[in-house]
């Protein structure tokens, strides 16, 4: 799993809109599990 604090420090720097979810709860088998962080831009761009 990659550190998204450097890819979001960037992101803030250049005014790129994006969004930050966390996982706070799964059912079932889940391919992340609870805490897990994703950053999506504007673009689609995701990392986690």
């Amino acid at each position: 799993m990659l550190n998204i604090a450097d890819t979001l420090s960037t992101w803030c720097r250049e005014a790129r809109p994006f969004a930050l979810a966390t996982v706070v709860e799964v059912s079932g088998s889940a391919p992340m599990p609870v805490g897990t962080a994703l950053a999506v831009d504007v673009d689609g761009s995701a990392v986690d």
